[in-house]
């Protein structure tokens, strides 16, 4: 066999094993996070959306942290006064929105919350009984 064929032969071999391309768009899917009440989860923070500033914590001070680490939760108590456990809440105002923060990096790092979530996420507020939740980790 002669050069020419063996490059033939291979480019037969290579057209059988090689697949075009089939393109899919992706579609969006994180749009409800701009109306529905979430937080999102660094390192270092807890930094809610507008919509749980308005819906739940326009007039707190400070938030009590909670961690389910069976079934991956994060609990927020909101505080009006200061208490032993409890971190303050800052807000930072910007042209048309506001931007809740809670500096947790101590919560975070000490119930390795970041070993569960990987990356950076933000994740959905609920509300029950006075308790905000954060479910990390869908249901099964």
């Amino acid at each position: 066999m002669d050069l020419i064929q063996k490059v033939i032969l291979f480019v037969i071999r290579l057209e059988v094993f090689v697949m075009p391309l089939k393109l899919k768009k992706y579609k969006r899917t994180r749009h409800y996070l701009r109306d529905d009440p979430s937080v999102a989860i660094t390192e270092r923070r807890l930094l809610f959306n507008v919509s749980c500033y308005l819906k739940y914590l326009k007039d707190v001070k400070f938030l009590e942290l909670y961690w389910d680490e069976e079934s991956h939760v994060i609990g927020f108590k909101p505080v009006k006064e200061s208490t032993e456990d409890s971190f303050p809440v800052r807000i930072y105002r910007q042209a048309r929105s506001v931007i809740t923060v809670v500096s947790a990096r101590e919560f975070i790092l000490n119930n390795r919350i970041m070993d569960v979530l990987k990356v950076r996420k933000t994740v959905r507020i609920e509300e029950d009984k006075g308790m905000l939740l954060a479910r990390l980790k869908k249901s099964k």
